[in-house]
């Protein structure tokens, strides 16, 4: 009989790009249309609640910094493990808003949400790096991802949790890229690689 899939398994093997929306912007200053696009939260939520309907997350108190910006934090856990992840409030070009209003508080709680759930496995690779759809162009679809510190420690729980090598190769030009970013940090990166390394010679014994 074989074993019961992880949480890890069934929520990574679930498709989202047809769940991505896009919200589109003029910058006044460049002239330009940005796209971003978002994994919406209700529908990531809801996916995460038919397969463990026990599963509970916790708004954490937000940090204040001396600036006026605020990073929300957002705890999710499903059949007992909890994962921790944070988000400044931005606008839509990605920089932290000072005093932010409330509605954007709210809005970045909401986005913390997908992304702690991502750590769980459900449109794990969209923060990991993998394109999704971008009427825009790939350009303005990285402005929804992760910082590249959070993408790192995305990437180490891919490989953690990776059995199957054809989900090892989908996300090979990703972690090379990852790897050669400047503002990764050495630590993590050598994390990385190591868990990418044992990993591969695992799945290719």
């Amino acid at each position: 009989m074989p074993e019961p899939k992880s949480v890890w398994e069934r929520l990574s093997s679930i498709d989202v790009s047809h769940r991505v929306e896009h919200k589109t912007y003029m910058d006044k200053k460049t002239g330009r249309k940005v796209s971003l696009a978002y994994l919406s939260w209700a529908w990531a939520w809801g996916e995460v609640k038919k397969l463990y309907p026990h599963a509970v997350y916790d708004v954490l108190d937000d940090i204040i910094y001396p600036d006026g910006s605020i990073e929300v934090r957002v705890n999710v856990t499903i059949e007992g493990q909890t994962h921790s992840m944070w988000l400044p409030v931005m606008d839509y070009k990605m920089q932290s808003i000072k005093n932010p209003p409330s509605r954007s508080v709210s809005d970045a709680r909401m986005r913390c949400l997908v992304k702690a759930i991502a750590m769980h496995g459900l449109g794990h690779y969209i923060f990991a790096g993998e394109d999704t759809p971008d009427p825009e162009g790939q350009e303005e679809q990285r402005a929804m991802h992760l910082d590249t510190q959070a993408r790192a420690e995305t990437a180490i729980e891919f490989y953690e949790n990776c059995d199957d090598y054809a989900q090892f190769e989908k996300g090979e030009s990703n972690y090379k890229k990852l790897i050669e970013r400047e503002d990764i940090e050495l630590p993590l990166r050598d994390q990385l690689v190591e868990i990418h390394a044992l990993k591969k010679m695992e799945l290719t014994r």
